[in-house]
Order: C-alpha cells, then sequence, then structure tokens
C-alpha cells in the first residue's frame, strides 16, 4: 500500500490537493491511503527543516491558531520568530485581568508576536508587551478607524484586507 502524505492542517487547499491526489492515485489503480498531516510533532519538524534548508529562519514568522503548537516549534528551534493569534477577554474580564492574563500566558509560551484585535489594545498594554520583548501586531485592521487606531498606537505590524485604504490612512496618520 502506497502512503501519500500532505503537509498541512486541512485547509481548503490541503484538501482540494488530497482530492487531487486520490483522483491521480485511483487512476492509476493502486492501493493507497492519503494522510493529512498538520498541527503535529511530525509537521512541525518539517517546517522547520524546510525553512532551515532555504536558510528562512531569519525571515519567517511562525503562527498559528492552536497556540501549544507554537511553543513547541520554539523549544524544537529556539531561534524561531513565533506568533499566535490573541483572543479578546470576555465583557465581564476586566482590562487590567484581560491584559494580565494575556502578558502571562504570551511569556509563558516563549511568544514573540502577540496578533491582537485591535479593540484589546492601548498604550500601556503595548508598553508592558514591549518590556517583555513581545512585538505587537494589530490584527485585521479593515476599516478607517482600526487602521487609525494601529498607526495611533504605532504597533509594530498589522494586518488588513484593505492595502489601498491602509495606505490611504497610512499617509495621514504616520507610518508604523
Amino acid at each position: 500500500m502506497k502512503k501519500i502524505q500532505i503537509l498541512g492542517g486541512g485547509c481548503s487547499k490541503c484538501k482540494k490537493l488530497a482530492e487531487e491526489a486520490e483522483k491521480a492515485v485511483k487512476s492509476l489503480n493502486i492501493e493507497y491511503e492519503i494522510e493529512l498531516k498538520g498541527f503535529d510533532v511530525f509537521f512541525i519538524k518539517q517546517i522547520i527543516k524546510t525553512v532551515k534548508k532555504f536558510n528562512l529562519l531569519n525571515y519567517v514568522e511562525f503562527t498559528s491558531y492552536p497556540n501549544y503548537l507554537i511553543s513547541i516549534l520554539k523549544n524544537y528551534e529556539k531561534r524561531a520568530r513565533v506568533g499566535v493569534f490573541v483572543s479578546s477577554y470576555p465583557s465581564w474580564m476586566s482590562a487590567l485581568l484581560g491584559e494580565k492574563i494575556i502578558l502571562e500566558n504570551l511569556t509563558l509560551g516563549k511568544i514573540d508576536i502577540a496578533h491582537c484585535p485591535i479593540n484589546i489594545l492601548n498604550k500601556k498594554f503595548i508598553k508592558d508587551l514591549k518590556k517583555r520583548n513581545i512585538l505587537t501586531h494589530g490584527a485585521d485592521c479593515n476599516t478607517a478607524e482600526d487602521l487609525r487606531q494601529a498607526f495611533l498606537l504605532k504597533v509594530n505590524q498589522l494586518s488588513t484586507n484593505d492595502l489601498d485604504l491602509a495606505q490611504k490612512v497610512r499617509k495621514k496618520y504616520g507610518k508604523i
């Protein structure tokens, strides 16, 4: 039996690749097993190996939703730059407590970059992150107001689905 491993977390592209691989193998009329490999230690080791093979370690940020995997990656490759997606804290929780929990989790996980919703970022929180050598990423800044806030707070980096709008707002409020 042949085994086909697809390295990925099961996103639509990985699933499409698995479908196409299955069609190809069926046309050859051989026994096969298709395995989506992702979000496990094998996947992490393969990703590190590939990044190092092409000498890209200094240029890559590893980011994933399963935050514990990012910490595992950091244990395998200490020089890796890792980021995690931070969730907003619940409405019943004070900002002080929410920020404290986030700071401690990022520190315990040895995280380098915090991808935060813009609504939980403020100057003090960013300063506290900076004291711990954690960069701030303003996540999903897709409105003029979110982008304005990100530029005024001087986040280290941001993500947006509207590059044209981001460039207009950047001209008005300055560079990151």
